[in-house]
């Protein structure tokens, strides 16, 4: 059994390939990564690049995960494209107020939220 699912367990991909070994573990896939806690699945939906060099947990660096979440932000909440960019409360005011806010409509939770990242400010 060991060896019918290491090597010739059929599943769906776009190489046709055969076996579990060379299946990307789910938990990779499943889980959240970076800054703001994307999926990867989310990610490759606002774009992120499916290849060798682009790993799920690629999506721990800053480089890779930021501008994928302000485009997701930008896709999902036009409010946040103020004219010119110019967020005139400040980034993070307008992250609460045009984003956490939609995200879960309990009164506390743009706050709660937006103190809860301060806690993971990136670090060199």
């Amino acid at each position: 059994m060991i060896k019918y699912l290491r090597d010739e367990f059929e599943f769906k991909d776009k190489n046709n390939t055969k076996g579990m070994k060379n299946m990307i573990a789910q938990t990779r896939i499943a889980s959240s990564y970076g800054f703001f806690q994307a999926l990867y699945t989310t990610a490759l939906e606002w774009g992120y690049e499916e290849s060798e060099n682009k790993l799920p947990e690629n999506l721990n660096t800053f480089e890779e995960s930021f501008p994928l979440v302000i485009k997701a932000y930008q896709n999902y909440c036009v409010e946040l494209k103020e004219e010119n960019n110019n967020w005139s409360t400040g980034f993070e005011s307008k992250i609460k107020n045009s984003v956490f806010d939609k995200w879960n409509t309990h009164k506390t939770y743009p706050d709660r939220a937006l103190n809860e990242v301060e806690k993971y400010l990136p670090q060199n």
